[in-house]
């Protein structure tokens, strides 16, 4: 499988998770309180980036998405680093 197709098969296991949780937490009845225009703000930038991402991602080849992934997976490594040495 290609660097693209994995990237849009991750997006849609993350959002079938947060939807399942989503219907958890309203059938639990342990919905937290929130601001309204925070929510919305949320929802707007979370469909901004998709936006954005897909239109990356059509002008970049598979290389360059696998060069991505790495680095950001990188940057993430590094920070868990930093966590476990500030808190340990």
């Amino acid at each position: 499988m290609d660097a693209k197709s994995a990237g849009q098969n991750s997006l849609y296991v993350m959002l079938f998770s947060q939807l399942a949780r989503l219907i958890t937490t309203i059938f639990t009845q342990t919905v937290p309180e929130f601001m309204p225009l925070r929510l919305a703000l949320m929802i707007l930038g979370g469909i901004c980036g998709g936006m954005l991402g897909r239109f990356i991602t059509r002008k970049l080849k598979n290389r360059q998405v696998e060069m991505i992934f790495i680095s950001v997976l990188f940057c993430i490594i590094m920070v868990n680093v930093c966590n476990i040495v500030m808190f340990l």
